[in-house]
């Protein structure tokens, strides 16, 4: 019975770092989704608590390896605004999630989600994200699901989709609106966690990320992006739908 448990153990963690590389190619890539992969193998082998600072930690990581190669392409300005409006939401929207149905929340966040990324697939339209109100639109649904389940990357790169955003500055740009996000988080949560066992794989899907995306068409990344992102959502649907 040991040793099965052990054998089990490590099918778990090979898992786990698969799950974790898996997230990098896909983050490194799209210039998101690294949430999105990993959290699901993460939480079942470290749990909800140590896993969630994990992720984010890991995630951190991630971002600071892209922007290596790719800062110079950043829209410094976007990301700032974007990063303030989310940050600045933040605090009151955890407030509320203690005091309101957080899958109610959830629901409407991802349902947004995979409607805005729908409607931006067929034909190419555009969605009303413009000025002040869009901007604090995707604040608000980015800070919410991040909260909610530590998935803020779907409606910043929806925002950079629906703003066609040059290709080479949507990835780092992300990564510095994805920073400010999950520091705050961070320092909510009770600061960084860092787990040695997975620090390998980051590395090995940033450099599989980065074939992918230098491979990719401008017409398939846009493509690539709004599929990320609408598994994000429906992600977010079916764990309010699961409760």
């Amino acid at each position: 019975m040991a040793g099965d448990d052990g054998t089990r153990g490590m099918t778990m963690m090979l898992a786990a770092w698969i799950a974790v590389a898996a997230g990098s190619l896909t983050q490194t890539a799209s210039g998101f989704g690294f949430a999105l992969v990993c959290s699901p193998v993460l939480v079942a082998v470290l749990g909800p608590g140590p896993a969630v600072r994990t992720v984010i930690t890991l995630s951190c990581l991630v971002s600071a390896l892209i922007l290596a190669r790719t800062w110079r392409h950043t829209r410094v300005r976007d990301a700032l605004v974007l990063g303030a409006s989310a940050v600045l939401l933040t605090a009151p929207i955890a407030a509320a999630v203690h005091r309101l149905d957080a899958r109610v929340l959830t629901l409407a966040a991802g349902l947004v989600t995979v409607a805005s990324a729908a409607l931006m697939a067929r034909q190419g339209a555009r969605v009303p994200l413009d000025g002040p109100v869009g901007v604090c639109a995707v604040g608000f649904v980015s800070a919410a699901m991040n909260a909610l389940g530590g998935l803020s990357g779907p409606a910043g790169a929806l925002y950079a989709a629906n703003e066609r955003w040059p290709r080479q500055a949507v990835a780092p740009t992300l990564q510095v609106f994805g920073l400010m996000l999950n520091a705050a988080s961070l320092a909510t949560l009770g600061g960084p966690r860092v787990d040695w066992r997975f620090l390998p794989a980051l590395p090995v899907g940033w450099l599989l990320g980065a074939l992918v995306a230098e491979r990719l068409p401008a017409r398939r990344f846009r493509q690539v992006v709004l599929g990320v992102a609408a598994a994000g959502g429906a992600a977010a649907i079916a764990r309010a739908a699961l409760g």
